[in-house]
């Protein structure tokens, strides 16, 4: 099927590739992703514009009957036929190859009445008749003459395989589809915190996903005034636009196709706390995290083919941007350097330590307390998941759109009262960590990229989405004064990350480790396999480079550096979880 074609609704609203629903363009076939929109009984209409009949092959046929009666016994004719096929591409594959011929012949009909005929037989013993005899004669003579279409050269080439479909890749890069990690089990040395429930996501340090807003890059009424007089900051290689062309130049665009790549942007703050970190001694009085070597940040998502076995899947594949580039420009004498964890098989989704799943659409939908558990984390609806979506009375959402503790800001603060005097015994009350934690003591708020605040105070593009993350208050009705809504979903957070209506509290999984550093990333070790070194194209680069290089990590999956759990094969693949 043409890449495109398929259109989806729900309930007459037309719904987003890529989003709530994918394609599969090889087999035909079309498979909702959004779970909200299955659980919510919406007629799904499924409708796709082929333009095969008349696009694929074009063909022509024209020819001509000549027919001359020379008596009423002689009739002579002749045909004259031309056939022509154009492809709908100059490649041709074996068995479609494109008819060029001509065809022409000639044929006689002569009928005439013979007494010769009759006297003859009339000479046969015992036979006698009257009859009038006939002679008829009929021939015909064709030839087909064979061209040479221009297509297919002069000799004639066409293609039995050129492996267009030997590789099937399933993307993971939306970033819709990725939610905040449980910590890390089985692996006392990186995450200690695990041996105490106390001390669960103490460790846990900001890390923002995202794919840039392209309001951004342009100078339309919407961006942000400061912004459109900063091309410095639109040409900042880590929030500019990728054209399709920089990683892949000699890629063929379909007419129509996007222009330009989307990307998973990840940024890694590893001395601001993350979501639901209530660590007290180890942050100063800025709040800012002591150890950040030790700090980690991560995010999980399902995978849709879980067997991976069958499914022949070999690879991880990432293309990644240099995130070293202005360091080796700058000469820094800072070598930063990180690691970057895979992991594929069976991961908790436990991300509050409860062994209970939370979910927003089972909160209250009132002030009044009623149907909900209390744990050491937050509140716990205790009523069974029906759907994945919020109450219909918009009056419902502040009280549910709270995130996974169930709390908001007033809650907190009375909830983790402990942990606020124990900020407060050390640092005081006018200390900034005092300050953070009082504000949003489980430091789990949105806020919009687009927010007015930033405006107001001249944000950049990158830090603008350092709480885009947040779960408390991202599904808001509030909107913009130029009608934008300011949610970054319409879908009630909950910790069932594959939408199965259970809590998976399993951790069996293959663990596979890239280190980030300007001397690691090399052709030849570390995954990296290859890279490409483009100039960007960028509004004005100044003194800035505008050399860019990306790098190729083809990390094979039965290559792991360890497995941890029982995992013993690739047979049910069912999440991934990245840590930086």
């Amino acid at each position: 099927m043409p890449q495109g074609s398929v259109k989806v609704t729900a309930n007459g609203a037309l719904l987003s590739e890529g989003r709530d629903y994918v394609v599969d363009y090889t087999l035909g076939k079309v498979r909702i992703i959004n779970e909200g929109i299955l659980n919510s009984g919406a007629i799904i209409k499924v409708s796709s514009e082929s333009n095969s009949l008349f696009n694929i092959q074009q063909k022509t046929l024209v020819g001509t009957r000549l027919d001359y009666k020379y008596s009423k016994k002689l009739l002579l004719g002749a045909t004259f036929l031309h056939m022509t096929e154009r492809p709908l591409t100059p490649k041709v594959n074996i068995g479609e190859e494109p008819i060029l011929n001509s065809i022409y012949g000639f044929d006689i009909s002569y009928n005439t009445e013979s007494r010769f005929l009759t006297r003859m037989i009339d000479r046969l013993p015992f036979i006698e008749t009257k009859e009038k005899s006939s002679f008829s004669f009929n021939g015909e003579f064709a030839q087909i003459i064979p061209h040479e279409p221009k297509t297919m050269g002069q000799r004639g080439t066409s293609y039995i395989d050129d492996f267009e479909g030997a590789e099937t890749p399933f993307d993971l890069k939306l970033y819709l589809n990725w939610r905040l990690a449980s910590v890390p089990q089985g692996q006392v040395d990186l995450f200690p915190e695990t041996l105490y429930d106390s001390a669960y996501n103490h460790r846990r340090a900001k890390l923002a996903w995202y794919t840039i807003d392209p309001l951004f890059m342009s100078e339309q009424g919407t961006t942000p005034q400061h912004i459109k007089d900063d091309p410095f900051q639109r040409s900042n290689h880590f929030v500019r636009s990728i054209p399709q062309k920089e990683v892949f130049p000699q890629l063929n665009l379909q007419q129509g196709s996007p222009q330009q790549l989307p990307t998973l942007d990840l940024t890694f703050y590893p001395k601001l706390k993350g979501q639901y970190n209530y660590n007290t001694e180890n942050i100063d009085a800025n709040g800012l995290l002591n150890e950040p070597a030790k700090s980690w940040g991560g995010i999980s998502r399902r995978i849709e083919t879980n067997d991976f076995e069958a499914a022949n899947i070999d690879y991880i594949e990432v293309w990644m941007m240099d995130p070293f580039v202005y360091e080796r420009h700058e000469n820094s004498p800072v070598k930063n350097k990180g690691n970057l964890y895979f992991h594929l098989g069976s991961i908790s989704e436990d991300v509050l330590p409860d062994n209970r799943k939370s979910y927003e659409n089972g909160l209250p939908k009132t002030s009044t307390v009623e149907k909900v558990d209390t744990s050491r984390v937050g509140r716990i609806a205790n009523t069974p998941t029906i759907n994945n979506a919020f109450d219909n009375e918009p009056s419902s959402r502040p009280f549910q759109d709270l995130g996974f503790d169930g709390l908001n800001d007033e809650d907190e603060r009375s909830f983790f009262a402990n942990y606020l005097s124990r900020i407060e015994a050390l640092h005081g009350t006018n200390s900034v960590a005092y300050q953070n934690a009082l504000a949003d003591p489980s430091n789990d708020n949105y806020k919009f990229h687009r927010d007015p605040d930033y405006d107001n105070q001249k944000t950049s593009i990158l830090h603008r989405y350092k709480n885009y993350n947040g779960l408390q208050g991202n599904s808001t009705l509030d909107k913009l004064p130029d009608g934008t809504p300011k949610a970054a979903t319409t879908r009630p957070d909950d910790e069932d990350i594959n939408q199965d209506f259970t809590l998976n509290l399993t951790e069996e999984y293959y663990q596979y480790k890239i280190e980030l550093s300007q001397e690691a990333l090399r052709i030849g070790q570390n995954y990296v396999t290859d890279s490409v070194v483009v100039t960007a194209e960028q509004v004005d680069p100044g003194n800035k480079p505008n050399q860019i290089t990306w790098y190729q990590l083809k990390i094979p999956i039965r290559e792991y550096e360890k497995s941890v759990g029982g995992i013993q094969d690739f047979k049910s693949i069912r999440f991934m979880r990245m840590v930086m």
